[in-house]
């Protein structure tokens, strides 16, 4: 989070931003940037983390909050692809416990074209929090994706 220097990140947006304890071997944060360009992420920190195997991004992790009470921001819509003027299908759309809260996890339908082979989230909501946990691919990847469990996982160590 870039500009006023006497206000920490969290003064800032006004939330304590949550973080994994828990993340996949090779995994490292790769940036947080507070979502003000546009007004379908007003008010969101988007926390990146990026996974190397044998000196090569595999994979990652993205992490958007904000708080409960910001009516602009509908991160299943922005998944769905909503606000781009897209609308990808979801092919799985399943209540789950995350810890003591109850979230979705979503499943879109890729386009092969894109060379999109489908993508995944977690959204919930907590302590005052909306979120969503992503998980992004490399191009090349061919190894296996996180599955709902390892996602929640992943979710549930927020702190």
């Amino acid at each position: 989070l870039a500009g006023n220097v006497d206000k920490t990140p969290e003064m800032q947006v006004g939330f304590h931003i949550q973080t994994p304890k828990v993340l996949p071997e090779g995994c490292s944060l790769e940036g947080v940037w507070f979502g003000t360009q546009n007004e379908r992420l007003a008010g969101t920190v988007v926390v990146s983390y990026g996974c190397m195997s044998q000196g090569q991004w595999v994979n990652g992790i993205t992490l958007s909050e904000t708080l409960a009470s910001n009516q602009a921001v509908d991160f299943a819509q922005s998944f769905t692809g909503f606000y781009a003027g897209m609308k990808y299908e979801l092919i799985k759309d399943e209540t789950i416990q995350i810890g003591p809260a109850t979230g979705r996890y979503l499943v879109r339908k890729g386009d092969p074209g894109l060379g999109d082979s489908g993508s995944t989230a977690l959204i919930w909501q907590q302590g005052g929090l909306k979120l969503m946990l992503q998980p992004t691919y490399a191009e090349s990847f061919s190894g296996g994706r996180f599955t709902q469990a390892e996602l929640i996982t992943i979710a549930e160590s927020l702190k």
